[in-house]
């Protein structure tokens, strides 16, 4: 049986008692433009889409070069698009 993303979001937050939304601040703060931690988080729009462990980076060959430019940080390459 397979388990939505919603699911398992409402068993962490009402069943493990994680506060989600205290988790959501936290990546918020780690995605202001002057977090060291900036570089583990992908953005795309203005929203965090996902965020990188260790050693992980974003492979920009299987993306389209439209989803590149989005992805780009006020024209600077993100530090996880390193190659």
């Amino acid at each position: 049986m397979r388990v939505s993303d919603h699911a398992l979001l409402r068993y962490i937050e009402r069943i493990l008692g994680i506060d989600v939304e205290a988790v959501r601040a936290e990546i918020a703060l780690l995605a202001a433009p002057d977090s060291p931690d900036l570089a583990r988080l992908v953005v795309e729009d203005g929203v965090v889409v996902t965020v990188l462990g260790e050693g992980m980076r974003v492979n920009r060959r299987k993306m389209s070069a439209t989803k590149r430019r989005r992805l780009a940080y006020n024209g600077e390459d993100f530090r996880p698009y390193d190659a």
